[in-house]
C-alpha cells in the first residue's frame, strides 16, 4: 500500500532529479560545445588571418629581393661608369701632358725663331750701313774723279 506509493515516490522523485541532473549537464555539454565551435572559428579566422599575413609579407621580402637585385645591378653598371670615365681621364691626363710638351717645344722652337730673325735683322742692318758707308764711298770717289 502506503509504504509501497512511498517507495515508488522516492524512486520516482530520484528518478526526475537524476532527469534533471542529466537535463542541466546536457546543457552544459550543448553550452560547452558551442563555446568549442566558437573558440575553433576564432582560430580558423585567425589562422586564415595569419596565412594572409604570411602571404604579405613572403610578397614583401620578394619585392625587396628583387629590387636589392636591381640596385645591385645598377651598382655594378656604375661602376662600370666609373672604371670607363677613370680611363678616359687617364688618357686625357696623357694627352694634356703631351700637348704641354709640345706647346713648350712650340715656345722654345719660337724662342730660336725670334732669335735668328733679331740676328738676321741686326745683320741685315749691317749688310745695309756696310753698303750704304760702300756706295757713299764709292759716290766721293766718283765725285772726286769728276772734278
Amino acid at each position: 500500500g502506503e509504504g509501497e506509493e512511498m517507495v515508488r515516490a522516492t524512486e520516482l522523485a530520484g528518478a526526475l532529479r537524476v532527469q534533471e541532473e542529466l537535463r542541466g549537464e546536457r546543457e552544459a555539454m550543448r553550452e560547452e560545445r558551442e563555446a568549442l565551435r566558437q573558440e575553433r572559428e576564432e582560430l580558423r579566422q585567425e589562422c586564415e588571418g595569419l596565412r594572409h599575413e604570411s602571404e604579405g609579407v613572403r610578397a614583401e621580402a620578394s619585392a625587396r629581393a628583387h629590387e636589392a637585385a636591381r640596385l645591385r645591378a645598377q651598382v655594378e653598371e656604375l661602376e662600370e661608369q666609373v672604371m670607363r670615365l677613370e680611363g678616359q681621364v687617364k688618357l686625357s691626363e696623357q694627352q694634356a701632358s703631351f700637348a704641354e710638351t709640345r706647346a713648350k717645344d712650340a715656345l722654345g722652337r719660337e724662342g730660336e725663331a725670334k732669335r735668328s730673325l733679331e740676328q738676321l735683322r741686326v745683320e741685315g742692318e749691317e749688310l745695309a750701313r756696310a753698303e750704304r758707308d760702300r756706295q757713299e764711298e764709292a759716290r766721293g770717289e766718283w765725285e772726286r774723279k769728276v772734278e
